[in-house]
């Protein structure tokens, strides 16, 4: 595991480099770096719990994978806003949103009642938790654009 760990670092850094190097000939605008280095790193880390984490951990790995795109989703609103990535927000909405129907249309049939339960409260936390920060942050944009214009 350690190893794989090892291993997925330099990959990362590798297509870091990558994306750096398109982004700099003119390829994309900057914006489009953190949006391709975060789907990458959502999936190193969405495979190695899939693959390695739930074969000596965990038996119901589907709901905390759930968790981890939310957990995702939120930083990369907040990401988003603190630089004024647009795409980015939109990102971690659309995870979001996958995420939790992925939470209500496959994961949650494989739970008992306390499971269930336990899901529901931690994703509903999640979830007010990016819509607060989401607001939070719209109120501040909106009232940086007020104040520009006067």
């Amino acid at each position: 595991l350690v190893v794989l760990l090892v291993f997925n670092v330099f990959a990362f850094l590798s297509v870091s480099d990558i994306v750096l190097s398109f982004v700099r000939k003119g390829a994309g605008s900057l914006e489009f770096y953190p949006l391709f280095m975060g789907l990458y790193l959502l999936g190193i880390i969405t495979s190695l719990l899939v693959v390695q984490v739930k074969s000596f951990v965990i038996a119901d790995i589907n709901v905390i994978t759930s968790l981890v795109f939310l957990i995702f989703a939120f930083f990369y609103i907040i990401y988003g806003f603190n630089k004024h990535y647009s795409n980015m927000r939109r990102l971690g909405l659309g995870l979001s949103i996958f995420s939790t129907a992925k939470l209500f249309i496959f994961d949650l049939r494989f739970l008992d009642a306390v499971g269930r339960i336990i899901s529901y409260f931690a994703f509903g936390l999640v979830l007010i938790g990016i819509s607060l920060v989401y607001q939070r942050f719209k109120k501040s944009m909106e009232g940086l654009g007020k104040e520009t214009q006067v």
